[in-house]
Order: C-alpha cells, then sequence, then structure tokens
C-alpha cells in the first residue's frame, strides 16, 4: 500500500505542482497631468457706433455705443491662480476708451463664471495689459463679454480699429 500511495502521491505532486506554481515581474509607468491653459473666443463685437447726443451734454462718459454682447469665451485650467489679462494693439484716440468685462449680464455681479472665478469692469485706452478676471481650475463654456465705447465731444469725428489680445496666465 505504501508504494501505490508514494506513486501516487508523486503523480499529484508532479502535475498540481506545476498548475500551482506562479511566476511574476513588475514594471513602472510614469505619468503627468501638464498645465492646461486653453482661451477661446466665438465672435466679434459689432461696430460701437456714437452718433448722438443729449443737447448740452458730451463730457466724458455722457457719449456711449450701445451694450455690445455678441462674443462669448471658453476656458479650461487647471492652474491654481490664474488671470485673464486683455491688451490693446494701440493707444484709441484722444478722450476715448473701451469699458470692458467678463461674465456678467450687465453692471451688477459676475454670472456665468466657472465657479471661483471673479470679474472687473476694465478700462481700455492704451495697450498696458489690465487683469479682467481671475480664479482656479475650471471649464467655463460660452461666458459673456460685455464692451462699452466711451467717448466725449473732445474726441472729435474720427473712424479707427483696434485689436484686443486676451491671455491666461499665472497671477
Amino acid at each position: 500500500m505504501n508504494k501505490k500511495f508514494a506513486v501516487l502521491a508523486s503523480f499529484l505532486l508532479l502535475f498540481t505542482g506545476t498548475a500551482f506554481a506562479a511566476s511574476n515581474d513588475t514594471t513602472t509607468i510614469n505619468y503627468s497631468v501638464a498645465a492646461i491653459n486653453e482661451l477661446s473666443l466665438s465672435g466679434s463685437p459689432a461696430a460701437f457706433n456714437i452718433s448722438s447726443a443729449i443737447a448740452g451734454q458730451g463730457g466724458m462718459g455722457d457719449l456711449r455705443s450701445d451694450m455690445e454682447t455678441s462674443t462669448t469665451l471658453d476656458l479650461t485650467t487647471n492652474g491654481a491662480s490664474k488671470k485673464i489679462t486683455v491688451e490693446l494693439s494701440k493707444d484709441l484716440p484722444y478722450r476715448t476708451l473701451v469699458q470692458m468685462t467678463i461674465g456678467t449680464s450687465g453692471y451688477g455681479p459676475p454670472a456665468n463664471l466657472p465657479d471661483g472665478w471673479g470679474s472687473q469692469w476694465v478700462e481700455l485706452y492704451g495697450t498696458e495689459a489690465k487683469m479682467v478676471a481671475w480664479g482656479g481650475p475650471a471649464v467655463g463654456n460660452d461666458i459673456c463679454i460685455l464692451y462699452n465705447f466711451i467717448s466725449d465731444i473732445a474726441a472729435g469725428i474720427f473712424s479707427s480699429s483696434a485689436t484686443i489680445t486676451y491671455t491666461l496666465m499665472d497671477q
């Protein structure tokens, strides 16, 4: 009986030992997420036209175009502390400026901005970059941009154009 048991045990060890034998190895994966800072504009403001005034008025702020709201902004960033700056390509004529903000539907508090973002009204008249919005990681779509062109009588009669550059950068 011992001989039969020994043969049977050897047979089981031979086949079951290989069935339970395991082999393994390891590999290393490398991963990262780079800084993502994407900004895209849709639409362009219509021409700003000032063609009338109230008799007896014409000082700075008295002559305004209609509020322009046809431009929107899309934003994606994973940065912790970002800002959007705006900058004119050239100085505007004497006694004129563009007032603008991002993410509001009027002169009230910011709306339609991603959570954690703020904005402010800025006045553009020269080529200095101005911060118009700020915040952290966000995705925002169809964020409204408001523009208003302001002049006074001393600016005279003219017609011109300028480019506004939007930049998403670290604060």
